[in-house]
């Protein structure tokens, strides 16, 4: 018989291994509808669920039949209270520390090693970018060059008349102009996708 110390006696359930391995396999059978890693988990749960319904089963029976053992879980607590509180700030403020270190550490290592990458890097997308900005350049004033002059030669053309050597030269000359330059519209159009080199002078010949 367990001694109440004048309090009433309070009625527990028995646990049998029987009734805590149930509690354990239905533990298991919940969490076997989750993922793999949740199985293995959840197996090892369902072992140890005999012996953790025993124990809490017997601290909750000491706990309220005890007194004692209440006062001293009171006791226990009120003098630990303080010295977790500090416990828990140092914890918080070391890691803190060390997460700081280590996200500085992390960023002077990583920047070193992307600055020396740069190294290599940096050249190339100097040299890339003054090499496209050159050849754009050069392509598109050599477009709008033929353009222009096939232009003036039309004119020229329409003034001197199409009859004679010098008409004729300066008609070939304007037809050769003029379909570079078409050629290399059509170049434009198959490298960006579109036609968008406009003309310089009204008109195209």
């Amino acid at each position: 018989m367990i001694p109440t110390y004048g309090y009433p006696a309070k009625e527990y359930p028995s646990i049998t291994p029987a009734t805590a391995a149930g509690a354990g396999a239905g533990a298991g059978g919940l969490s076997s509808i989750t993922a793999p890693i949740s199985r293995a988990t959840s197996g090892l749960a369902s072992l140890a669920a005999p012996l953790t319904d025993t124990a809490a089963y017997w601290g909750r029976l000491g706990y309220d039949t005890y007194p004692p053992l209440r006062a001293f879980t009171y006791a226990f607590g009120a003098l630990t209270a303080i010295p977790n509180l500090i416990f828990l700030t140092y914890a918080a403020i070391s890691f803190w520390i060390v997460a700081t270190i280590a996200t500085v550490g992390t960023l002077v290592v990583e920047g070193g090693i992307l600055g020396f990458g740069m190294l290599f890097l940096g050249p190339i997308l100097f040299f890339s970018f003054w090499g496209a900005l050159i050849a754009v350049g050069l392509s598109t004033a050599a477009f709008y060059g033929l353009r222009a002059s096939s232009i003036t030669l039309s004119t020229a053309q329409s003034v001197m008349g199409d009859s004679g050597i010098v008409g004729g030269s300066v008609g070939l000359a304007k037809n050769a102009l003029a379909t570079t330059a078409t050629l290399m519209e059509k170049a434009e159009a198959v490298v960006v996708g579109h036609e968008g080199l406009p003309v310089p002078i009204a008109g195209r010949v």
